[in-house]
């Protein structure tokens, strides 16, 4: 979704700039946008995989706590002794 979004959002500044000038565009110029829209595809990317790995993280940070609480039960001494 993410991903859509930047590469919607390059297209529409080249276009338009492509518009305005109503000339062919610059090949530097070509080369720089398609430079930046590579970059923010692989931050979208990085962005979302964080995201995946702050889930994971946590869902195992829950487990281990759960587990960790069942334990302790077992681990104290009989009552008296």
């Amino acid at each position: 979704m993410i991903r859509r979004v930047l590469v919607a959002v390059a297209l529409l500044a080249v276009c338009g700039s492509a518009f305005a000038e109503e000339r062919a565009p610059d090949p530097a110029q070509q080369a720089l946008v398609q430079m930046v829209q590579e970059a923010q595809q692989r931050e979208a990317l990085a962005l979302v995989q964080v995201y995946r790995l702050r889930a994971q993280l946590a869902a195992m940070t829950k487990r281990a706590e759960e587990a960790e609480a069942k334990l302790k039960p077992a681990d104290a001494p009989p009552a008296g002794q």
